[in-house]
């Protein structure tokens, strides 16, 4: 769903379909979560009994810190776009 604020001329269901883009498969950018999920499972199977690969499981966690700083300095609320003039136009 889509909902358009303040446009000054009908923007058509069409363009609006053009500007969202739909993939296979997650991305970092879509997901910041899905990295997480990746780098901890990273950890637990070097970790495990079968693998025991202690340093592959400290570069993961040292990955999943470096993530998080990053992400504590982001605006993770970011749904919304507004135009050139700062004006608010599509809410998602």
């Amino acid at each position: 769903m889509v909902r358009v604020y303040g446009a000054r001329s009908k923007i058509s269901e069409d363009r609006l379909r053009r500007s969202i883009h739909l993939g296979d498969q997650r991305s970092f950018e879509q997901d910041p979560k899905y990295a997480l999920r990746l780098l901890v499972d990273i950890a637990i199977k070097a970790l495990s009994p079968a693998i025991n690969d202690p340093t592959t499981a400290v570069q993961a966690i040292d990955q999943i810190e470096d993530l998080l700083r990053r992400l504590a300095k982001c605006d993770l609320e970011n749904c919304w776009a507004v135009d050139q003039d700062g004006i608010l136009r599509v809410t998602y």
